[in-house]
């Protein structure tokens, strides 16, 4: 009698266990992310990108080629500065694998 309430307990635990693992996706979907193994990372939004001479700042998606990361300087405290590059239409069926 015992062993057959033991049993019949740790069986309904692994059923409500397997039950939340199936129902945690639907509750909470992941959300879904288009950056794989591409060779750019796109910035999630929008940002305000200002044109090197001046005439113009506009909204746009920042591009980032996961090859040169962002600039670092490890010899001083301070932030590094990137010099600003007019950023335009990006062809990406021209990107070699």
């Amino acid at each position: 009698m015992r062993i057959d309430f033991y049993t019949k307990t740790i069986l309904t635990v692994v059923a409500c266990l397997l039950g939340i693992l199936v129902l945690r996706p639907m509750l909470t979907p992941v959300s879904a992310q288009a950056q794989g193994s591409s060779d750019f990372y796109i910035e999630p939004g929008v940002a305000s990108i200002r044109k090197p001479d001046g005439t113009a700042q506009l909204p746009g998606k920042l591009v980032i080629n996961r090859d040169s990361p962002y600039p670092i300087n490890a010899t001083t405290s301070e932030p590094p500065v990137a010099t600003p590059v007019y950023l335009s239409k990006f062809d990406f069926s021209k990107v070699r694998p």
